[in-house]
């Protein structure tokens, strides 16, 4: 009797654990739509790339999503469950709430150890791989929008006046570029020509003045030909490979961390950083301690039910882990207690319930 009762909490809990999913990462993906569908109408990035960027954006967002999906489910099948009064039929039969349970508490460490697994060797490299996408569109940027006699912001201080551009070839003619520099009179180039190179602007034929403090004409400089750098929005290439701690994998983390110690530098931070890659992943086991007793203690069902009480549990979790998280950077509690607050409390107040469930 029980194996099938097992089969079937089981297969409930699947079922709305893909609901589950598609409610979550939907949210997720509004957002992440948006930025790729401007990358599309604003900077022209083909379909192709924009397709790529959104494949690798997945892993991550499945990391997140994950633990609220188990959340949701089983607030919604012991829900419904103690909604039909099955949970109280089964009582009878001599069932004990915590046997109900065992089957998703055991789920719940495999969701739990696959995020972690996730985290550790997919999201890494797919993250890797994005940021690739992402280098290659922002060094070869849009052609600004230019226009013909009116002065036009450029960006980086620099402000252009063309005379005539000839949108064919992208070139500009009987060009002049202010560039204003702090505390100074700005720099001119007046030039014959110009065009943008996606990464830099070209001049031809053209003479760069400088001024002094006093405005007076310092000095003229003739050129053929001259390009002028022009900055990436995500700054210098070097800056922008480097990963930030969140985005690198547990073992990478745990190098980095023990080069720096060598050096005698805090390491104290990132200390949590590492630890919380271990206890995220693990939200989805105490979300079903809490969850179960929970939505048998609330004596509603409904997946509407479900979805609202999630959002909530939620956004305390992500409270306490917050504030966990700032005690662990701040010194105030070691980093492997301060990173697993979050779960400590929730788990709690899952056992609570859970012997007022029983009652």
């Amino acid at each position: 009797m029980l194996k099938i009762i097992d089969r079937y909490i089981l297969k409930e809990h699947i079922k709305a654990f893909i609901f589950g999913l598609g409610v979550f990462l939907s949210i997720f993906l509004v957002d992440l739509m948006m930025e790729l569908v401007e990358l599309i109408v604003i900077k022209n990035v083909p379909f192709k790339e924009v397709a790529r960027l959104f494949f690798y954006a997945i892993p991550a967002l499945l990391v997140l999503v994950f633990p609220m999906a188990t959340l949701l489910c089983t607030l919604v099948v012991f829900g419904k469950m103690s909604a039909d009064t099955e949970i109280i039929a089964l009582k009878a039969s001599g069932v004990s709430f915590v046997r109900l349970m065992f089957p998703v508490m055991i789920l719940g460490v495999l969701v739990s150890v696959s995020t972690f697994v996730m985290n550790e060797i997919v999201v890494p490299r797919a993250n890797e791989a994005r940021q690739d996408i992402l280098r290659k569109i922002t060094f070869k940027r849009p052609v600004p929008k230019i226009s013909e006699n009116v002065f036009f912001d450029a960006g980086e201080n620099r402000t252009f006046f063309v005379h005539r551009y000839d949108d064919k070839t992208r070139r500009m003619y009987d060009v002049l570029m202010y560039e204003f520099i702090t505390n100074t009179f700005p720099r001119i180039i007046v030039a014959d020509s110009s065009e943008w190179l996606e990464t830099s602007w070209k001049f031809f034929n053209g003479t760069i003045y400088r001024f002094d403090s006093q405005g007076e004409e310092w000095t003229d400089i003739k050129f053929d030909e001259m390009e002028l750098p022009v900055k990436t929005d995500y700054g210098d290439w070097e800056k922008y490979k480097s990963k930030r701690p969140h985005e690198m994998a547990f073992s990478e983390l745990k190098t980095h961390i023990a080069n720096m110690k060598k050096f005698g530098i805090d390491t104290g931070p990132l200390m949590v950083e590492l630890y919380m890659k271990i206890s995220l992943p693990f939200a989805s086991f105490f979300f079903i301690l809490v969850g179960a007793p929970l939505a048998v203690t609330a004596r509603r069902s409904g997946k509407s039910i479900g979805v609202g009480m999630s959002i909530l549990i939620i956004f305390f979790y992500y409270l306490l882990m917050s504030v966990g998280k700032a005690l662990g950077v701040g010194g105030v509690l070691p980093p492997y207690i301060a990173t697993w607050i979050q779960n400590l409390v929730i788990g709690a107040l899952g056992v609570v319930l859970t012997i007022l469930s029983r009652r």
